[in-house]
């Protein structure tokens, strides 16, 4: 379509090189007895349009052996001039009509930044284009070690007392003695005024356990609100193979354990154990026990400080329990039952 508008008196001062020009135009569409001559003679000539025709050549639509040349939309017949009669079966190879226009021209993801810190608690990102003047962004949580001022102050304390003496574990009650002496009672009864005080701290900022197993946390690192401190708090799950539930934890189907925070004074961490229904384990030998050093910080401390008690004391975990007792700031219902918890109390003190 062509409009000559200076042929048009009302439209020969208008100024179409202007974004939006404001021109109304109407297209009215009449049988004109000269375009049937013009196809007719086109019929006879056998003329048809070459594929190499300009975008500005004319496209006639001519049906098989109709004399009236009008397009039967109810025609099984009807092909396109100037391509093989076989083109109807050959046309849409290759085309999915439930992929929509723009899927066609979404691109792939661009491979994911790199993280947007050294150290600490950054960001990815990785976009790709949905269309024109359209891009898709997503951005994913990445966790790196944690930067040399992020280190809790009273860490600094906690290193000067313990790696600066050889009797640390001495001192921890985690030393394993001979046979005559009772390990677990020595761990029980040890006094070290820096414990007590880490231990203490440690329970006033640590978060308390969900009542419900956040379900998503099996996949992702997860922010919940703690009412109890009034801010969010960060989970991993602790349930893969390596943190050994069927030894620690026997009745907990799955764990989580609180990440690391750069307004936290320790290096501590919540850890928290749920049954088969996803409801917490408050008590018993399933449930879950703070942790005085994270994983997240370092897996060989935190074996020697809140794994060695627990086999000092030979799984004993009523006696683990009055040291470290399983959180429940949140009130939860007890689990498991009064039933089922004497059992295993029973059965932890004839283990």
């Amino acid at each position: 379509f062509i409009l000559d508008y200076k042929n048009f008196p009302d439209l020969a001062n208008a100024d179409i090189s202007s974004q939006n020009p404001n021109i109304q135009v109407t297209i009215e569409v009449v049988d004109d007895p000269q375009m049937e001559v013009e196809m007719d003679l086109a019929k006879e000539n056998e003329w048809l349009p070459s594929s190499s025709s300009s975008p500005s050549s004319t496209v006639d639509w001519l049906g098989e052996g109709e004399e009236d040349y009008s397009i039967d939309y109810g025609s099984e017949e009807h092909i396109l001039s100037g391509v093989g009669g076989d083109w109807d079966t050959h046309w849409n190879e290759g085309w999915d009509p439930v992929q929509s226009y723009y899927e066609k021209e979404t691109d792939e993801w661009t491979p994911w930044s790199p993280c947007s810190v050294t150290c600490g608690h950054g960001e990815k990102k990785r976009t790709r284009s949905c269309g024109y003047s359209c891009t898709l962004t997503e951005a994913s949580k990445c966790d790196l070690e944690p930067c040399p001022g992020e280190i809790p102050f009273a860490f600094q304390h906690f290193k000067t007392q313990t790696y600066a003496k050889e009797s640390l574990w001495m001192e921890n009650g985690t030393e394993p003695f001979g046979t005559d002496v009772d390990s677990c009672e020595k761990w029980l009864n040890c006094k070290s005024e820096f414990l007590q005080s880490y231990l203490h701290q440690v329970m006033s900022e640590l978060p308390s356990c969900p009542c419900s197993y956040p379900s998503e946390v099996a996949y992702t690192v997860v922010s919940l609100y703690d009412e109890t401190r009034a801010r969010q708090f960060r989970w991993r799950d602790a349930s893969s193979p390596k943190e050994r539930l069927d030894i620690y934890k026997p009745s907990a189907r799955n764990c989580i354990r609180s990440t690391l925070s750069s307004d936290s004074s320790t290096l501590a961490a919540q850890h928290c154990c749920y049954s088969d229904r996803g409801q917490l384990i408050t008590r018993g030998k399933g449930a879950g026990t703070p942790n005085l050093i994270s994983t997240e910080f370092s897996p060989e401390l935190h074996f020697k400080v809140d794994v060695l008690p627990w086999i000092l004391c030979k799984g004993d975990w009523s006696r683990f329990h009055a040291v470290r007792p399983p959180n429940n700031g949140l009130k939860c219902p007890e689990n498991p039952h009064e039933d089922v918890f004497m059992n295993e109390l029973e059965e932890a003190r004839e283990y």
